[in-house]
């Protein structure tokens, strides 16, 4: 639920290269995405990389 002067985003497609395990990932999101797969495949890595994107949204990028 949004308040009162707050913006919500929606992302809706994640690219990343080279963030900690992953290679190169390029996934399609949907409002609701589940992310299956082995132990130590990357799973937390990709919400990684979408909680640094959303952080970014939030804040914006300082000493890049």
């Amino acid at each position: 639920m949004e308040t009162a002067g707050e913006t919500s985003y929606l992302i809706t497609r994640v690219w990343a290269r080279n963030f900690r395990s992953l290679g190169k990932v390029e996934m399609e999101l949907a409002p609701l995405t589940v992310l299956v797969g082995p132990n130590a495949s990357g799973k937390s890595n990709v919400v990684d990389v979408l909680r640094f994107m959303a952080d970014a949204l939030r804040n914006g990028l300082t000493g890049c």
